[in-house]
Formats: structure tokens, C-alpha cells, sequence
């Protein structure tokens, strides 16, 4: 029988000068070979952090983020005056929206079973649960011009690698981390096509139909257009054809996982 293990791993924020959003999953708190041991661990610490947050210094409640932020801030405050009888929510000027002060905590009263409900509908967590069987593997992005790991460096701080729970997720990461992970002034994408990969046609195929992706050939030379959406896909895509990848996804044991500090995933 295949043994499993459930990884308790603490959320990491950032704080952008107005409130904390989501940066990524940050350090592991704890290894459990029990699921139940590793839930309870984690809805205890999980209700203590809502107990003691700033609501309005989080991203839902400060008022931002897209239109599905906005429709979950209505669902809470419903939610709340049907529980509570009262809300923590005040209306935006000239907006359809909500948002919480300043220095609001949530009501002492609440449960802890309405805490956890609050977490479902915000979509706030402050820990989650991994599940492994055999081995606890986790994934890196390993970047070939650094000889290292896609990391978040805080300097004085220290630096902490960011690493996922599966091979897909990685590389999905890969795709929305794209303009940290290319070098773009690398001297490799100057040169003929046939110089950049042994597929050369279906290089050109892929940058003839890419939008953010362009061979000049006056200067033989392969440029990016980073901002546009399609880039994260589209370097994922080139990276498989290249000679010298840019990236690779690889793996990170659970006792190196276990070194890499939280702190400076949250610093600013």
C-alpha cells in the first residue's frame, strides 16, 4: 500500500503600498501521514489568522480587484446581514461596490464554522493542504542563464525559491512568471533560425502565427512582446524548441522544500 503524506504549506502576500494580494504558495509549516492530524492543524491556524487580520488591508476587502471580487464582496455582505443581522461592509462613492476600513476586524462573535464560510466565499487562505503518495516531490523553474531557481530575492532579507506542488503547475507558473524568467538581451536569439533550434520550420510556423514573438531578419534576431497575453504561452512554446531551453522544470525534494524560508515571499 502506497504511503501518503499531507503538507501544510502558509500562504505568502505582498503588500503593494495599499493592500496585501496573493504572491504565491510560500514555505512549509508542517509534514503530517495523517490527513485528518494535517486538516485540523490547518483550520486552527487558519481561523486564528482571520481572527486577527485587517480586513481592509487585504485585497477583497480594500475594494479591488476584477468584477468577480466585486460579486463576492455583495454574496459576503448578504451573507453576513442574514448571519449577523449586520454587515462590516460600507458602499463605495459613485461605485457599485463595497469595501472595508481601515483597521476592521471580523466580529468576535462569529464561529469558527462561519470563519471557514467567510474563507470559502472570499477565497482569502492563509494555509493549505497538499497530498502526496510515495514521496513528497515538489517543482521548481530552473533558469539556464542563472544556474538557479526563479526566486523571489529580498535582499538583506534573504531569498526564497518558488516551488509548486506538481510539474504542470510549475510550468504553469512558468507561463505567468514569463518576463521574469527570459533574459531578453541574451545574446541566443541572435543568429539564423536554424542556429536556435533543429525544428526550424516549425519555428517559423510558431513565430508566424505568435503575436508576441517576431524574427527580424535584418538583424537576425528573435524579440518579444512581453505585455501582450499570449507571451507566457507562446515563450513555453518557443522554450520546448530551443537548442539551449531557457527553463526547465525541475524537481525539489521535500527536505530541501523544507529549507526554503517563508519570509521573504512576503516583503515588498
Amino acid at each position: 500500500m502506497a504511503r501518503k503524506l499531507w503538507v501544510v504549506r502558509e500562504i505568502a502576500y505582498q503588500y503593494n503600498d495599499n493592500y496585501y494580494y496573493l504572491n504565491s504558495p510560500g514555505g512549509i509549516h508542517d509534514v503530517y501521514d495523517d490527513e485528518a492530524d494535517a486538516l485540523i492543524a490547518m483550520w486552527e491556524m487558519e481561523v486564528e489568522r482571520f481572527r486577527k487580520m485587517h480586513l481592509g488591508d487585504y485585497e477583497f476587502f480594500h475594494g479591488a480587484g476584477d468584477d468577480h471580487h466585486q460579486t463576492m464582496r455583495k454574496r459576503l455582505d448578504s451573507y453576513l446581514k442574514e448571519a449577523l443581522g449586520e454587515t462590516i461592509f460600507e458602499e463605495i462613492t459613485g461605485r457599485d461596490d463595497l469595501f472595508v476600513p481601515k483597521r476592521i476586524y471580523l466580529p468576535k462573535w462569529l464561529t469558527d464554522d462561519q470563519i471557514l464560510e467567510i474563507r470559502e466565499l472570499t477565497g482569502i487562505k492563509f494555509f493549505d493542504v497538499y497530498e502526496f503518495e510515495d514521496e513528497a516531490v515538489f517543482y521548481g523553474i530552473w533558469l539556464r542563464q542563472d544556474s538557479d531557481f526563479l526566486k523571489e530575492d529580498m535582499g538583506k532579507y534573504g531569498s526564497s525559491i518558488y516551488f509548486f506542488s506538481s510539474y504542470d503547475v510549475a510550468l504553469n507558473e512558468a507561463k505567468k512568471r514569463a518576463r521574469w524568467v527570459i533574459d531578453f538581451l541574451h545574446p541566443r536569439w541572435r543568429g539564423e533560425i536554424g542556429t536556435l533550434t533543429n525544428q526550424p520550420s516549425v519555428l517559423k510556423t510558431l513565430i508566424e502565427m505568435s503575436e508576441s514573438l517576431i524574427y527580424d531578419e535584418k538583424k537576425k534576431m528573435l524579440q518579444f512582446f512581453w505585455r501582450h497575453p499570449s507571451f507566457g504561452d507562446d515563450l513555453v512554446a518557443l522554450n520546448s524548441l530551443l537548442i539551449e531551453p531557457i527553463f526547465e522544470i525541475r524537481p525539489i525534494s521535500l527536505e530541501d522544500a523544507q529549507q526554503i524560508p517563508h519570509l521573504p515571499f512576503t516583503l515588498q
